[in-house]
């Protein structure tokens, strides 16, 4: 990673694993993947909270997407808060 920053693949969080932590510049930042499916935003959400609160992170995204060809690329990067401490990017 240019600058010095570290990613770390399926970190360790507590029992669980996140699946990358980007961390740069003295600061942590979580990110959760989930292939699209009816529960990905639902168990997401309630994956990251945990996460979030055992590295005690203010904040953290959540990347959902889809193995499938793209329908409509102008939704591709799309961005939801669905709480104060989680947004969700749509990579559909």
């Amino acid at each position: 990673m240019n600058g010095g920053g570290q990613i770390s693949r399926e970190y360790a969080a507590g029992l669980g694993r996140l699946d990358l932590c980007i961390e740069f510049a003295g600061e942590r930042f979580a990110f959760e993947l989930k292939l699209n499916s009816k529960i990905a935003l639902a168990e997401g959400k309630k994956q990251l909270l945990d996460y979030l609160d055992r590295l005690s992170l203010d904040s953290g995204w959540l990347i959902i997407f889809s193995r499938g060809a793209v329908k409509d690329w102008d939704e591709v990067g799309k961005r939801e808060a669905v709480s104060d401490r989680i947004e969700v990017i749509w990579m559909l």
